[in-house]
């Protein structure tokens, strides 16, 4: 009677594993498929962020695009310029850069478009030697210790 005992034991043992293991893979599944949907939805919430800071964005610049293609070529410009201020903001919270970045009505543009666009440059030969009526050094001992303003009017 006793070798009945131990052999249901150790039977009854082994349908307790079974079904342990088998609730753990459903709990592991389960947790793997919640994650997953957790990713999904945290993408999916990221792009219509993204979306929604796009249009914003647009908005508050008044862009409009009018040629076919050229709102998604700027948009991917604007979204790169997004990505590098973001990631030098990030730089500038750890200590490791001195000044924040942000965006403005340039960030839809490449750095050539803007170039070419707004900034000039300049030949020095061109320019015209520029003269003052400035006066020479100033002796600086023969200014007097204090100046009261008041007297001269201001």
């Amino acid at each position: 009677s006793s070798g009945i005992n131990a052999e249901y034991g150790d039977t009854r043992e082994k349908e307790i594993t079974h079904i342990t293991m088998t609730v753990n893979n459903k709990l592991l599944a389960f947790h793997w498929l919640a994650l997953l949907v957790a990713i999904v939805v945290a993408d999916l919430t990221s792009a219509k962020v993204v979306d929604l800071n796009w249009h914003q964005w647009k908005t508050k610049h008044g862009k409009q695009y009018t040629e076919v293609g050229e709102e998604q070529k700027r948009r991917g410009i604007w979204q790169s310029q997004v990505d590098e201020v973001g990631q030098h903001n990030l730089r500038f919270e750890m200590g490791l850069e001195t000044y924040k970045k942000g965006l403005n009505h340039f960030s839809d543009l490449t750095w050539d478009e803007l170039e070419s666009t707004y900034l000039q440059s300049f030949d020095l030969s061109q320019v015209e030697q520029v003269t003052t009526d400035a006066p020479g050094p100033i002796d600086v001992e023969a200014l007097p210790e204090s100046v009261d303003w008041r007297d001269k009017g201001y």
